[in-house]
């Protein structure tokens, strides 16, 4: 099990005990495997004890947990969710004052079976309704506090609605179900053990990963070892498949939870696990995909980098048509994200000029410049992949192109979709393209990441 209350060790254990390490994470043992544990008594004084244990058999069929052993640990939370149902304002005050006493002296361990008790009870025909997340029994004695001054604010009548800036108290009452819109994430956004939590905890997700993204780090013996697990992970042929992996993970959450979207879209690599939310792909067809790819991208020779720059496109334009190399505005994430790709030194002068601007700038955590010209000479390998022959129509939810910012409506011919290209100009000084950015042929998109 976890070492009690260690969240950061002394730094000892990054030097001189580097062979030794808290346990932080916890990890289930297989029974045949002998443990071994040192126990130490100190006393006041000055006889000290030493014991070392170890196990002699396998555990006791008796002492077999309820639970899961391998959930229980990856169920651990610094929050609890605290939703309520009443028929109106007033019932749902009442509600929430008494349970300020019941709260009133809670343990911390209680709170899960709180949560539990009253999501049992939601379901009914009460149309105001209230969630509040804690961290802790005073945290929501605080928030169901403010949950009551909010409902006495009101004006009274059957309609109310009240959201905290931190989100962590709603209140509601008459509205309909939302329309819920999904956006998946590209390449630089992959993490070591993303979505390690699901998997961890439901069978389901067992079914769907794959272990290369998955690693043990309480062993990150020198304090390096998680940068040097991410540098692995950011190779293009690994990122594509496990960043897809971990969407899909999240996506059958959502699905299990009731949380089916209305629309959807993804950033570059994203439109992949886009299309499977819409229905136009199946979920072996997306891991093949990626994987295809990614070692297809995995394989370009020219060293490429890519930025993010928190200014519009026009503003990045001014700077960057007069650096002294290859490089282009690839994506425009929002009015104010602009993301360059294209060769090492050009983008790293890039970022140089939006600091002196004061405009925050950082490389992103890719292996190569994509969305540009660097990747014009795969594109006929991705056109030609047996996955990607006929055509695919959205299902489920409108499917949104980031290439366009259009919906794709009617049969997707998915070959052409997934291999739009950009020619690389031959001149050493770039001026970028003076066309609409979200234009097709001024982006390497989706499929291109």
């Amino acid at each position: 099990p976890p070492t009690a209350g260690c969240d950061e060790p002394h730094e000892v254990f990054t030097g001189k005990a580097r062979n030794l390490y808290p346990v932080r994470t916890g990890s289930v043992r297989n029974p045949t495997d002998t443990l071994t544990a040192g126990v130490s008594a100190m006393g006041f004084g000055g006889i000290n004890s030493h014991v070392t244990l170890s196990s002699a058999h396998g555990p006791s069929r008796y002492l077999r947990p309820a639970l899961d052993e391998r959930a229980m640990l990856a169920s651990k939370q610094a929050t609890e969710l605290f939703a309520l149902q009443e028929e109106s304002l007033q019932a749902l005050e009442r509600r929430a004052d008494d349970l300020l006493e019941v709260v009133a002296g809670m343990s911390v361990a209680e709170m899960p079976d709180l949560a539990a008790e009253l999501a049992s009870r939601l379901g009914g025909t009460g149309t105001a309704r209230a969630a509040i997340v804690a961290t802790s029994p005073n945290d929501l004695l605080e928030r169901l506090a403010t949950l009551i001054r909010a409902i006495e604010q009101s004006d009274g009548g059957d309609r109310a609605s009240f959201v905290t800036p931190d989100r962590r108290v709603a209140l509601s009452t008459g509205a309909t179900q939302p329309k819920v819109g999904f956006l998946f994430p590209g390449q630089g956004s992959q993490r070591v053990n993303m979505a390690r939590t699901l998997v961890e905890r439901f069978d389901w997700a067992r079914d769907l990963v794959a272990n290369a993204i998955y690693h043990d780090t309480d062993q990150d013996l020198d304090g390096e070892q998680q940068k040097r697990w991410m540098r692995a992970l950011t190779q293009t042929e690994v990122a594509q498949p496990a960043i897809c992996l971990a969407s899909l993970l999240w996506l059958e959450l959502m699905h299990r939870l009731g949380l089916n979207p209305s629309a959807v879209g993804g950033h570059s690599l994203g439109e992949l696990t886009a299309f499977h939310a819409a229905g136009a792909l199946d979920q072996k067809s997306v891991l093949q995909l990626a994987g295809l790819r990614g070692r297809l991208m995995g394989k370009i020779s020219v060293e490429g980098s890519m930025a993010s720059l928190s200014c519009p496109p026009t503003e990045a334009r001014e700077f960057i048509e007069w650096v002294n190399g290859y490089v282009v505005i690839a994506n425009v994430n929002s009015p104010t994200q602009t993301v360059v790709s294209g060769d090492v030194e050009a983008v790293a002068a890039a970022i140089a000029l939006a600091k002196e601007r004061g405009i925050r700038a950082r490389e992103l955590p890719v292996s190569a410049a994509f969305h540009s010209a660097h990747f014009s000479e795969t594109v006929t390998e991705l056109r030609d992949l047996p996955q990607l022959r006929g055509t695919a129509t959205a299902s489920k939810a409108r499917l949104y192109s980031t290439m366009t910012g259009g919906s794709l409506d009617g049969p997707i011919n998915l070959s052409q979709h997934f291999s739009a290209a950009r020619s690389r100009p031959g001149r050493r000084s770039i001026r970028v393209d003076q066309r609409d950015h979200r234009g097709r042929g001024d982006t390497l998109l989706a499929a291109r990441k």
